[in-house]
């Protein structure tokens, strides 16, 4: 009896037990549970209120602007684009600028070397006319003179001189004597001339260089807020290089100023500007004036009606009942 009372007691104790352990592992991890869905949602609110969005960093980043050069319809399209279309557009624009601007120095590189070449032949012009050639029949023939003299000058001198009806042994006997000395002395101041006509053609050259830089530093000038000084350069270029050339412009700054000063269409647009600015301001005026105006009148509607004597009287009267 006392056995199966042990025995009975033992399993219902145990049988506590587990209950207990039981329920307590429950609420051990239904409080874990707790505490960890706690601080897991602290966490994404801490995380998320220090995170900045994408609105906030582009609102940290500095507003990107259009090219001065622009027309104000493009700048305005442009102000509409997000960011990176803004960043694609300036990028393909530098580019583009860049390459128009190299392009435009290999024009007038290749213009000037056409008027040197024009300079040169010019002078021929007419005696190639009245033998029947155009300037490139005439400038191939001096080629092939001149390589026929250095390929084999004896064979092409003679031939030259036949054409002109010349006796080249008759020209040797009637040649004078000359001293070797003075030959000598000859070969030396040619040789000199030839000294001082590569100099001057180094020097030339040089001054050539200086001047191309000199317009390149002219078309890239821009202000203290990076605007460009002289905006129409490329569309007035060939009207200053002919006020140069004709003396009516000493430097490129007035050629500038006259250039623009000239051309139509240019004026009319600074005109255009003008006129808008002026009406800016006129219409910002206009708009001051009249908040001035409504705040004197706002004013105004706050001072009680003026009352007479009379009107006084007769208040007081019917206050004291006796009117």
């Amino acid at each position: 009896m006392g056995s199966d009372d042990s025995q009975t007691l033992d399993e219902e104790l145990s049988q506590a037990w587990d209950e207990a352990e039981s329920e307590l592992s429950a609420e051990t991890t239904e409080a874990a549970e707790e505490v960890l869905e706690t601080v897991t949602e602290d966490a994404i609110e801490e995380v998320t209120e220090e995170a900045p969005s994408e609105e906030a960093v582009e609102q940290e980043l500095p507003a990107l602007e259009p090219h001065p050069t622009w027309p104000q319809e493009s700048k305005e399209a442009f102000a509409k684009l997000p960011r990176e279309g803004q960043e694609l557009v300036l990028d393909q624009y530098k580019n583009m600028y860049t390459d128009y601007q190299r392009k435009t120095a290999e024009v007038a590189g290749f213009r000037r070397q056409y008027e040197a070449y024009q300079e040169l032949i010019k002078p021929h012009e007419q005696r190639w006319n009245m033998q029947g050639y155009s300037p490139e029949q005439g400038v191939r023939q001096a080629l092939a003179v001149l390589q026929a003299l250095e390929e084999n000058p004896q064979e092409a001198i003679a031939r030259i001189a036949e054409s002109r009806g010349l006796d080249l042994g008759q020209m040797v006997q009637e040649q004078p004597y000359v001293d070797p000395a003075l030959a000598a002395m000859q070969q030396q101041v040619q040789e000199l001339r030839q000294a001082l006509t590569q100099r001057e053609s180094s020097e030339q050259q040089q001054s050539h260089q200086q001047a191309i830089q000199q317009v390149r530093d002219f078309a890239g000038a821009v202000d203290e807020s990076g605007n460009r000084k002289h905006p129409h350069f490329e569309r007035v270029y060939d009207d200053m290089i002919t006020l140069v050339e004709m003396g009516r412009a000493k430097d490129l700054d007035s050629a500038y100023q006259m250039a623009v000063k000239f051309n139509d269409d240019i004026q009319a647009e600074l005109q255009s500007q003008e006129t808008q600015k002026v009406a800016q301001i006129t219409t910002a005026q206009t708009n001051k004036a009249k908040e001035a105006a409504k705040a004197v009148e706002s004013k105004s509607t706050d001072i009680p009606e003026a009352t007479s004597f009379v009107d006084e009287l007769d208040q007081a009267l019917s206050a004291a009942g006796l009117e």
